[in-house]
């Protein structure tokens, strides 16, 4: 009788078996959460796909990085169409879409721009890694992990359906699926301009009492939304009866108006620079990474010097507003010195100098350089001449930023030495580090200590390259003067004139007698062995601070 009794158990078990995402409708349900009705129950919108699988990863790694490895070189991708699907809209039609969207799409499309602003937010906390000692932190490498799991995770097309989350677990019938497929088919079909419009309502209509309201209540969510959606309110808040207009009618910007309110209010400003930041680095490049490329394909420095300082056009509207920009900026700069708020100075102006573009950089790093040259030859500037002293020339390029001008003049001591294409042999060209022909990127510049780890790791790499082949040189000439002394006179007179040609000719297939590097005769050596020095001095002074490494370069400057 037992056993009867358990095969009938486990057959009503089978029948009512239902999932734990079942048991918490259910409970949700006794305490009156969710409607009784069963129309209710069938409608109910789940803001996560019911059934996901993930991919697994293929042979090489993602993107062809190791799976093994947990450093990755690159941010993991998250596609549109991936975050729509992990986040869907509600399979059922609105019934107010002619109001607008429903409360359950508002939350969906909300939940969309808030992981999507959390992605941008982990892929620039990646690119602005310091990578102590080599390796990215803790936090964004377990980001990095995250994402790469979110984007390996498929979702299946009948996922789309809506599930009935009864306790018994029963799915709607086949007859019911085709009735609300059809249902959302014609609802598509008639109302595409229903749908526009009501997303277009989504997106509300800001007026600048909202950005000061947001910023007097440090509501930094809604001035991240302004930013996606308005972002020429946070450079311009000088409407007519808007009140941010100071007494005497002077502009008064959002962030200049954050930084009136003092202190309490640097991480509103931070969010506000943030903005500005993100809208420069929106902005296309200026053509002077092309200019570097042409140089290590060796092209002519006639095209090379032609298309210098050659910047991408931009739109009206977009020069006036990185006008707006850079007046947002100087503005914030002087009312900081001026309240004396110095703690944010640095991000204000590393935003200010990335709005200049890469080609005010280079231009800088350039006129450094040939200061530096000056300085080294011992030549004394006469009128109408470049400087001799390279700070002068620095501080005259970047003011207020001390680590700017310490960063022009490690960018311009690099750019001295730095190995030309014509100096290696071609074979040796793939197996080199590329770092060593092309100058220290603009896009690190006067951020943090990175322009003075780059040149130190970049010197270290130099000098490395250079022993190896000059060891190599050496060697291949004491195996040359060792085949010559074995060579005694009577040896000489028994061995065949051809073969004696043959030893004394160098072997043109032979690797180890054709140098890898080779300096070209009219380089200064002196600049490589002050490069040197600077670097060593760097390395026992590592991380001290922008104003410590300025007055070290200037003692070993003598200046």
């Amino acid at each position: 009788m037992a056993s009867p009794g358990r095969s009938d158990d486990h057959s009503s078990t089978a029948s009512s078996r239902f999932t734990f995402r079942d048991a918490v409708r259910s409970v949700q349900a006794a305490f009156g959460a969710q409607s009784s009705s069963a129309s209710e129950q069938q409608n109910a919108y789940d803001p996560f796909p019911s059934q996901m699988h993930i991919e697994p990863i293929p042979a090489g790694g993602t993107s062809g990085e190791d799976p093994t490895s947990t450093q990755r070189q690159h941010f993991p991708h998250l596609s549109a169409a991936q975050l729509e699907k992990l986040f869907p809209l509600p399979d059922t039609p609105s019934g107010s879409s002619a109001k607008g969207p429903s409360k359950e799409e508002q939350a969906a499309l909300r939940r969309r721009e808030l992981v999507r602003a959390t992605l941008a937010e982990m892929e620039l906390n990646w690119k602005l890694d310091p990578l102590t000692l080599g390796e990215r932190s803790d936090f964004n490498q377990g980001c990095a992990a995250i994402v790469e799991l979110l984007s390996r995770v498929r979702v299946n097309e009948k996922d789309s359906d809506p599930l009935d989350y009864s306790p018994m677990g029963q799915q709607l019938s086949e007859e019911q699926k085709r009735r609300q497929a059809q249902q959302r088919a014609d609802s598509l079909s008639s109302g595409s301009q229903t749908q526009k419009k009501g997303n277009a309502a989504f997106v509300r209509h800001w007026e600048p009492h909202d950005v000061l309201k947001a910023i007097d209540r440090q509501d930094h969510e809604t001035l991240l939304m302004i930013r996606d959606q308005a972002m020429d309110l946070l450079l311009d808040l000088s409407t007519p009866g808007s009140g941010a207009t100071s007494g005497s009618g002077s502009l008064r910007t959002p962030l200049g108006y954050s930084i009136s309110l003092g202190p309490k209010w640097d991480a509103t400003s931070i969010v506000i620079c943030g903005a500005l930041s993100k809208f420069v680095n929106s902005l296309p490049d200026d053509d002077e990474h092309i200019v570097a490329s042409a140089g290590q394909k060796g092209e002519s420095s006639a095209t090379t010097k032609r298309r210098r300082g050659h910047k991408t056009q931009l739109d009206p509207r977009t020069m006036q507003r990185l006008r707006k920009l850079k007046v947002n900026l100087k503005l914030a700069i002087d009312s900081s010195i001026f309240k004396d708020q110095t703690n944010l100075l640095a991000s204000y102006m590393q935003v200010l100098i990335m709005s200049e573009g890469l080609g005010w950089v280079a231009d800088s790093t350039e006129s450094v350089q040939r200061a530096l040259e000056n300085h080294i030859r011992g030549v004394s500037s006469g009128e109408g001449q470049v400087s001799s002293n390279p700070i002068t020339v620095a501080n005259d390029c970047v003011m207020h930023v001390s680590n700017a001008v310490g960063d022009l003049i490690l960018a311009a001591f690099w750019q001295m030495v730095l190995l030309r294409p014509s100096e290696v042999a071609p074979e040796a060209k793939e197996s080199m580090n590329p770092d060593l022909f092309s100058p220290i990127p603009g896009y690190i510049f006067a951020r943090d200590d990175r322009v003075a780890t780059q040149y130190r790791e970049r010197i270290r790499e130099l000098r490395r390259v250079l022993d190896e082949a000059k060891l190599r040189a050496d060697e291949e000439e004491g195996r040359r003067q060792s085949r010559a002394r074995t060579l005694s006179t009577t040896s000489r007179k028994s061995v065949a004139p051809s073969e004696l040609d043959n030893e004394s000719r160098p072997r043109s297939g032979s690797t180890s007698q054709q140098p890898t590097v080779q300096l070209s005769r009219n380089r200064n050596k002196r600049f490589l062995t002050q490069a040197e020095q600077l670097a060593d001095e760097l390395g026992t002074a590592f991380r001290t601070s922008s104003e410590q490494r300025l007055e070290l370069i200037q003692r070993f400057l003598k200046l």
